[in-house]
């Protein structure tokens, strides 16, 4: 890596991040208030100590010394965080910390758990934190749709997730470990993302849509066969303006009493990842009753599956649960009164469904989740009468909102809107000399127009006011790009000297504009980006600050683009700004991304370009952007290169000669 930005570049990404993703810090990992869980019948010790110099954020991060004996795969340690008051996670969509790694060790995994206020937890696990080395800290990136609940803590039930009150972080073999030694690594800024663009979800119901209450009832009826009459709630909704509530007599344990709604087609929620519900609910229940709230899905042909959502229908707030789908799938009855996992599920097929096979009974008739037709919200006790349960248990009110199933946060939520081929060097012509002129035809073999059609990052459907042009072509070691940009108050940075390596070293001496690259080679699906970006120098050259790292990554990083060289020209007259720029091909050699050598034909890149100008000031990119704004990533344009650049050896040309 060559240089963060200085001052005032960050002070105008600041600006243009402001419409972008926003960072909540769940810890800061700056003491070492923390407690252990070890191995049963192991003697093994967990060393926490602060360190105020080597840091990403706050006053320390935390080293942590892991001094462990021999044990076999699935066994776990765990450094556990009291917070000291309970965090709202619900904004979250990606979960990043900061980690070091010395000396790696694949053995070994760290995996994320979230206790909420009633002791249930999810999970989200980082299975490749310790392949490899990590020198400095990088950023480690953990997106929702990998969020899994654990069925080994309180029966598998799902998390409110506005009411956490721990974070684990578990140290998971992986393998067996054979011997004793000492594994260490240091974590920092624990911490998770929202409005980043990344998320997949779609909403089953807002209840926005409905008018009045009689449009709601004409969509919602008593389900099971009771009457229950739901309405609007419109002086506490959860979100937006409109949530549905609804009052009823409870009159025996084990009895639901809730809505339907039949959709008007069969919806396909095969490949949900997740699903979220806002649960409001009443403390009538809080003396013993033992609430448990519903979310029925239900096929075409009336089999079911339910969630369980447990201990939170007694709280008088809004609370959102998220529901994983159990990564080994819906739990099924292996009999007519037997779960596949002993009950410990989230989410299970519905014993009480329809008979479809006709043998008498539903409990085998697993649900069609290609076919859903219908979904179910409901409630009902789990503790029988006696003491302070008296049934019936009247006036019972309920409300719910949002209920949101999520899919694969990796994938795109639209695709590119902007393509652009980079042709290869067809021996024709010379490749580029990086000079910043435009000479002859160095540049016959780039596709025209070039990539351009820029707008504002963040009103997309507003041009930029001054619009680049940008060309590339490629040859078997090199990338090569023509930045040109009619720039009518061009500046160039006064003597701009980078200062040593760190990403939080300050400098207050750069000025002029900012041009930015993000190349995601594996494709516009992928999170993982190399970020260059260019400023012009003294001596028309071009300095290059370069990372990479997860999508909205700004943190340190240990890439360095080897073997890059950039220059610049600038005509006073035509106020033509003209940068030229080439990165070799193995330069992409990060694992997350490896490139290694030129691209074959047809292969396709995710790629975002920006423009942060000073005057007129205005952050521009060439793929339109809604969302995180271009530093963060996606949305991508998609560049394919085409053809195959010839070899040296089997060249005729005369230029290969010269």
């Amino acid at each position: 890596m060559k240089k963060q930005y200085s001052f005032i570049s960050f002070f105008i990404l600041l600006s243009v991040l402001s419409f972008a993703a926003t960072s909540t810090v769940i810890e800061k990992c700056d003491n070492t208030d923390y407690s252990f869980s070890y191995i049963t019948g192991k003697t093994e010790t967990i060393t926490l100590t602060n360190n105020s110099t080597d840091k990403t954020e706050g006053a320390n991060s935390l080293d942590v010394q892991y001094d462990y004996v021999d044990a076999t795969v699935w066994n776990q340690v765990s450094i556990i965080k009291d917070l000291p008051a309970t965090v709202d996670i619900s904004g979250m969509e990606v979960f990043k910390y900061d980690l070091k790694v010395p000396t790696a060790d694949s053995r070994f995994e760290l995996h994320i758990y979230f206790e909420d206020e009633k002791g249930c937890f999810a999970r989200l696990l980082d299975t490749t934190s310790f392949d490899v080395a990590r020198p400095i800290f990088s950023v480690r990136s953990l997106t929702l749709s990998n969020i899994q609940k654990s069925q080994h803590y309180k029966a598998g039930r799902f998390i409110n997730m506005k009411k956490i009150k721990k974070i684990y972080y578990r140290i998971y073999r992986a393998a067996n470990v054979g011997n004793s030694g000492t594994f260490n690594f240091s974590i920092d800024n624990v911490r998770f993302e929202s409005n980043t663009g990344l998320l997949n979800e779609v909403v089953i119901e807002d209840f926005e849509s409905y008018a009045d209450d009689a449009s709601l009832q004409a969509a919602y009826s008593g389900a099971f066969g009771r009457t229950v009459t739901p309405t609007l709630e419109t002086a506490t909704p959860f979100a937006g303006a409109k949530s549905m509530t609804y009052t009823t007599d409870i009159s025996a344990v084990y009895t639901n009493f809730g809505v339907v709604k039949t959709f008007d087609e069969t919806l396909d929620f095969s490949q949900a990842k997740y699903y979220k519900i806002a649960v409001y609910g009443d403390a009538k229940f809080d003396v013993g009753y033992n609430p448990t709230a519903h979310l029925y899905l239900e096929d075409d042909l009336g089999r079911r599956i339910l969630s369980l959502i447990w201990y939170w229908p007694t709280n008088a707030e809004w609370n959102q649960i998220i529901m994983p789908i159990q990564y080994d799938g819906i739990e099924t009855w292996t009999d007519a009164s037997t779960l596949k996992y002993g009950g410990a599920s989230g989410w299970r097929q519905d014993k009480w469904d329809a008979d479809v096979n006709g043998n008498g009974s539903g409990w085998d008739d697993d649900c069609d989740l290609t076919k859903i037709k219908k979904i179910i919200i409901c409630v009902e006790t789990q503790a029988a009468a006696g003491g302070s349960v008296v049934y019936p248990l009247n006036g019972v009110t309920m409300k719910f909102d949002n209920i949101i199933v999520g899919f694969t946060t990796e994938e795109p939520p639209v695709p590119s809107v902007k393509y652009y081929n980079v042709n290869a060097i067809s021996g024709l012509t010379k490749a580029p000399i990086i000079d910043g002129v435009v000479s002859m035809d160095e540049w016959a073999d780039a596709a025209a127009p070039g990539c351009t059609g820029f707008v504002k990052h963040d009103l997309n459907t507003v041009a930029a006011a001054e619009d680049p042009v940008v060309k590339a072509v490629f040859d078997r070691d090199y990338l090569y790009i023509l930045y040109q940009v009619v720039n009518n108050s061009f500046v160039v940075d006064s003597g701009f000297v980078p200062p040593p390596y760190g990403y939080r070293d300050p400098t207050s001496n750069f000025s002029g504009d900012n041009y930015e690259f993000l190349f995601a080679p594996k494709g516009i699906m992928d999170a993982f980006v190399y970020h260059i970006s260019l400023f012009a120098k003294p001596g028309d050259k071009v300095y290059v600050w370069d990372d990479a790292g997860e999508s909205g990554f700004n943190n340190p990083s240990a890439w360095n683009a080897v073997g890059d060289q950039g220059a610049f020209s600038y005509n006073s007259g035509t106020k033509l700004l003209t940068i030229e720029y080439k990165i070799p091909f193995s330069a992409f050699n990060l694992p997350e991304a490896p490139v290694n050598s030129f691209p074959a034909d047809s292969t396709v890149w995710g790629v975002q370009i920006g423009y942060i100008n000073d005057s007129p000031a205005e952050a521009v990119n060439w793929e339109p952007d809604a969302t995180a704004g271009f530093y963060a990533g996606r949305p991508y344009g998609t560049w394919t290169f085409v053809g195959v650049p010839p070899a040296p050896l089997a060249a005729q040309n005369w230029h290969f000669f010269e």
